[in-house]
Formats: structure tokens, C-alpha cells, sequence
């Protein structure tokens, strides 16, 4: 064994992995304990914990087995030169898809549209239109509201005065004010009454970049809701990380 005899955890990490990578059904617990036949189950528990919360592992609600991790999966591809700004983006919004059981995206203002750059849709969930696609609503869709928002006050006031009518217009200024604030906006009532949108600001570095979210279908109290958003939010910072880890010369 020699110096390998040393690191047993992390040899069993790369046996692990080696393992699971192929494998998109992924392992139960005993499959995984069969590898390591000299580690006790809770060697093995204590293992799995600790890659479950670095994310090179990931082990969904109510199933058994346990997968690649996102973490896991975006190493491979920038270890393949693989990886772009929008393979970063993608692994954000589709841990965000897969934490809350919802429809993930993340939109960007482009040529005063709204820009649909990536999506991760859950099955039986809400359906996007497809990646590269865009829409001129910014009255009533909850992430083109976090991307007016998140324009410098020039910009914003062309938006305002382009797209929203005008007795609508001192209310949506003041709805600008409040995702500012708060960095996520909850649209119990998007531009459909039969979902919700909760979108929060993205940024690179001090600049703002676009906005991560989901759709909820269905009736869902403001509390679920606002837990909902506390995800969106989490998701929104790991995207900027991601985009700052591209963006690093």
C-alpha cells in the first residue's frame, strides 16, 4: 500500500467516483459498501456525508441511491476544457431544479429582451421556452422584473418607459425598489395566474449579470413561497461564484 496505505478516505473517494460516473441510475448504500469491504458501515456513512456536503455527490429527496455531484460533474469538465460560461450556469440552475422539485432558468437583458441562456426543467413542472429564445414582457414576468431592476436607473427609465403602461408606471418604480432590497423578487401572479415566479439578481463581481429562478405551479402559501426564495437566492450566489471562477484569468 505504502504511501496510499496513508489516505484510505481519499482513495476510497476515487474508487467512488471511478465507480458512480458512468452510472446514471447511480448506487444504493450497499453497493457502495460492497467496495470498501474492510470499512465499517459508518466509516463508509461518515464518507458519504462528507461528499453529500461538498457536492461531489447528490442524493435527491426520497430515493436511495446516490450520484455525481455537480461539484463532481463541473471538475470533469474543466478538467476536458470543456467547460464555458454557459456550462457553469447550467450546473447552478439545474442544482437549483433538482433542490426545490421546480423548473430552473437564468435569463439576461439582451437587445432590450428578455434572453433565456439556460434551463433545467422537472418533469411535470413547468415547461420554458427553449434556450436562446426571448420575450418583450417585462410588465409581469418575474425575471424580467429582477433584470429591470438590476439596470442602472438610465436604463430602468427607458424600460419603464418602452414596455410598461403608463398608470402602472410609479408602481413598477416602486416594485424596482423593493427587489433591490430584498435581492429576490416572489411574483405570486406572473404573466399566468396558475404559477409563481421567484427570480433573484445574479452579478460579476460589483456588476449585475442576469437573473436565476423558478416557476411554481399551483397555489402554494407566501411561507412556502419564502422559503422557495431563500433557495433562489442561494442559487443566485452560486452562480456568481461560478461565473467568477470563469471570468478568473
Amino acid at each position: 500500500m505504502g504511501e496510499r496505505g496513508n489516505l484510505p478516505g481519499l482513495m476510497r473517494t476515487i474508487l467512488l467516483l471511478e465507480y458512480l460516473a458512468p452510472r446514471s441510475s447511480g448506487m444504493g448504500f450497499n453497493e457502495i459498501k460492497a467496495l470498501f469491504p474492510d470499512a465499517p458501515p459508518s466509516t463508509v456513512s461518515r464518507l458519504l456525508k462528507a461528499l453529500l456536503e461538498e457536492n461531489l455527490l447528490a442524493k435527491r429527496e426520497g430515493e436511495k441511491n446516490y450520484r455525481i455531484g455537480s461539484r463532481a460533474r463541473l471538475l470533469g469538465e474543466i478538467l476536458c476544457n470543456h467547460a464555458g460560461r454557459t456550462d457553469l450556469l447550467k450546473t447552478a440552475v439545474r442544482n437549483l431544479a433538482e433542490n426545490t422539485r421546480h423548473s430552473a432558468a437564468y435569463f439576461e437583458l439582451q437587445d432590450w429582451t428578455n434572453r433565456l441562456v439556460v434551463k433545467h426543467e422537472i418533469p411535470e413542472a413547468f415547461l420554458y421556452m427553449p434556450a436562446g429564445h426571448c420575450n418583450l414582457n417585462f410588465s409581469s414576468h418575474g425575471f424580467a422584473k429582477v433584470l429591470a431592476a438590476g439596470q442602472p436607473d438610465e436604463v430602468l427609465n427607458q424600460l419603464v418607459e418602452q414596455f410598461i403602461p403608463l398608470g402602472e408606471r410609479d408602481s413598477y418604480r416602486k416594485e424596482m425598489e423593493t427587489i433591490r432590497r430584498d435581492k429576490v423578487c416572489i411574483n405570486r401572479h406572473d404573466d399566468r395566474d396558475y404559477y409563481c415566479r421567484i427570480a433573484a439578481p445574479v452579478f460579476s463581481g460589483d456588476a449585475f449579470a442576469g437573473a436565476i429562478g423558478i416557476t411554481v405551479l399551483g397555489e402554494h402559501t407566501l411561507e412556502e413561497l419564502e422559503k422557495l426564495a431563500e433557495q433562489v437566492k442561494l442559487a443566485a450566489a452560486e452562480a456568481a461564484a461560478k461565473i467568477a471562477t470563469f471570468n478568473k484569468p
